[in-house]
């Protein structure tokens, strides 16, 4: 659902001595028995629901490179790096992981291991992830965020 702003119609009246104006408001509902809306997709860290602001998104990130043979007319490419990457927006909430990673961000402390899971319509994915960057965003009239990018953790760290 969203909704439009508020916006004044007409000039103010007065009736009986009481000043009115007319307001309208518009919602616009969507719905759909063949799509998915993002928020059929559930995060949790550490075993914690945690709600997403933004950036609601899994990425895979290739490097590819190309190769051409000798009398060839064209090349033909192979990806030769893939990089998961986890990049979503968190609304804060005073609990146990936020609080981790908002302290991992703001005393720049690393490679701590977070278990990142993630539901969605057609399952559930859990990885072991770390903090490779992220946000504490508090923005003037709005809720404070945590933008966070994630990588898969390496089996290293323990």
């Amino acid at each position: 659902m969203t909704m439009n702003v508020p916006s004044l119609f007409g000039d103010p009246q007065t009736k009986d001595g009481i000043d009115y104006q007319i307001v309208t408001i518009s919602f616009s509902f969507k719905s759909s028995g063949k799509y998915y809306f993002g928020n059929a997709v559930k995060y949790y860290i550490d075993n914690v629901e945690v709600t997403p602001y933004e950036g609601r998104q899994v990425d895979q990130i290739k490097s590819g490179k190309v190769a051409q043979y000798i009398a060839d007319l064209t090349g033909t490419g192979y990806t030769n790096e893939n990089v998961l990457k986890f990049p979503p927006q968190f609304y804060y909430e005073n609990n146990v992981p936020l609080n981790k990673i908002l302290g991992e961000i703001l005393d720049g402390l690393q490679n701590i291991k977070y278990v990142l899971k993630i539901v969605t319509p057609i399952g559930t994915k859990t990885y072991d992830v770390i903090l490779e960057g992220g946000t504490f965003a508090h923005p003037l009239g709005g809720f404070d965020y945590l933008a966070c990018v994630f990588v898969p953790a390496s089996e290293v760290l323990t």
